[in-house]
């Protein structure tokens, strides 16, 4: 059996040449651009700062909701940002509330996370907001 560090590795070999089915608005030429913590708003009630977090990720379908069959295929998604509790990135399909996914960030292993919000962006552009529920584990390895 391979131990945690050896499976994160297997996992990002796989899904590293996973097609990005993302279709990005023409105005966010500078998307991977940002960096650094992201400004503050004054109807923010957030607990923690958010970061910009501008990186290709992997996300793995939990069946967690009976009434919407999915298969537990991998997506390429892009990250938008991440604080202490949760997770903000971009995926080509809709993701519901209370819904759980696998991700793997390059760096910080696997987590567990559960969607909060989705919003359409435009076609194959969904904004997805998620809090953590297991923490990411990274590579020994």
């Amino acid at each position: 059996m391979l131990e945690h560090g050896d499976q994160v590795q297997e996992l990002v070999k796989t899904v590293g040449p996973l097609k990005c089915e993302i279709e990005l608005p023409a105005s966010w030429k500078d998307y991977f651009e940002k960096t650094g913590p992201l400004p503050a708003r004054l109807d923010d009630r957030r607990r923690y700062p958010r970061y910009y977090l501008r990186v290709c990720a992997a996300l793995q379908y939990c069946q967690t909701l009976p009434a919407l069959p999915r298969p537990p295929t991998w997506h390429k998604i892009l990250t938008r940002d991440m604080s202490r509790c949760g997770l903000s990135f971009l995926h080509s399909e809709v993701l519901y509330p209370r819904e759980r996914v696998r991700v793997v960030l390059p760096g910080e292993g696997i987590g567990t996370v559960e969607i909060v919000r989705c919003t359409r962006i435009q076609r194959r552009c969904f904004e997805t907001g998620a809090r953590f529920v297991q923490g990411f584990q990274k590579s020994t390895a």
